[in-house]
């Protein structure tokens, strides 16, 4: 269930970003930003234990370096067509795999 609802919401994000083609980029992100927050909200107040100020940092800068790969995200999907990006949505599965 988890692997189907992954690939839902992945195409899905896929779909909304080329549909929303010229959007401000800061507009997108604030989108995506906040429908993670909503969703995963509940799963992380469930399950929060407090963290270090080292453990923050890190956080800090995982969501920093995830916030510059959105927007090569979005970038990529305005200006390349879907088949030339396909093939490289499908190497990070064989990445997940490895690092898994």
């Amino acid at each position: 269930a988890a692997v189907l609802l992954s690939v839902v919401a992945g195409s899905g994000a896929v779909i909304l970003t080329r549909q929303l083609k010229g959007a401000p980029e800061v507009q997108m992100m604030t989108f995506y930003a906040a429908g993670l927050a909503v969703t995963s909200a509940p799963l992380a107040l469930w399950g929060w234990v407090p963290v270090d100020g080292a453990t923050l940092a890190v956080l800090a800068s995982v969501g920093i370096v995830a916030q510059v790969a959105q927007l090569c995200f979005i970038r990529a999907h305005w200006r390349a067509e879907a088949g030339v990006l396909a093939p490289h949505g499908d190497l990070g599965v064989v990445d997940n795999a490895l690092v898994g």
